[in-house]
């Protein structure tokens, strides 16, 4: 899945339907039907539709609901046996009826949000408390780069204890392939029982520097 560049599949698909889009604009059908040129124009509709299907399917695990709409519209089903058809085998839709459908990304005419009120020259105490706070919450928020220097690894519970005069923490031994288990004290009590996190896994920021809690090492 590292390697599957999913951007890059999408790419690539959008690039059919940009090639059904020209041939609407380029052959315009609905003048050659005007014209009674309604082979020409029913050739380029036939086009059209049959590049819609192919890339609703390969669409349809990123985009269901509205590939499914698509379907829905040229008369067939994205299912196992229209990509086998389709797809691999290169056939063409069978006859059909197109279905009319609302369209699928409509043209935004108005904002969908409003726009919020101007604070008021006379602000009260509550909404100047407010806007520190928000402030303080900005202040704390990290830069991208400083979460990638973080180290997240998958370890092992290999052994958990109940911290003595304590509700709140566990003392949890975690093997995460190193030459011995870290000890890790967590403040997890509340919601889980020592004896339920034994052989589970858990995500450790292993590059955290240690602390003490309770007069013991958590790694």
């Amino acid at each position: 899945m590292k390697n599957l560049q999913t951007h890059r599949y999408l790419e690539e698909l959008w690039k059919l339907f940009s090639i059904g889009n020209k041939a609407i604009e380029e052959h315009a059908p609905w003048v050659k039907m005007k014209e009674e040129r309604k082979d020409e124009a029913l050739a380029t509709v036939a086009l059209v539709a049959n590049i819609l299907a192919k890339a609703s399917i390969m669409l349809s695990p990123v985009m269901p609901r509205t590939t499914n709409t698509i379907a829905d519209a040229l008369n067939f089903k994205i299912d196992h046996a229209s990509y086998i058809e389709l797809i691999q085998d290169k056939k063409l839709l069978k006859l059909f009826n197109i279905k009319v459908v609302p369209p699928l990304f409509p043209r935004v005419e108005e904002p969908l949000m409003a726009e919020a009120p101007l604070a008021h020259p006379n602000i009260t105490d509550e909404s100047a408390e407010a806007e520190t706070q928000s402030k303080k919450e900005e202040d704390n928020l990290i830069e991208i780069g400083q979460f990638f220097e973080t180290s997240l690894k998958v370890g092992v519970i290999v052994e958990a204890e109940e911290v003595p005069k304590s509700k709140k923490l566990l003392k949890l031994q975690v093997d995460l392939g190193e030459e011995k288990p870290r000890q890790v004290v967590a403040g997890i009590r509340e919601f889980y029982t020592a004896e339920s996190l034994l052989n589970t896994q858990v995500c450790v920021v292993a590059n955290l520097k240690p602390a003490k809690l309770m007069g013991m090492v958590s790694e």
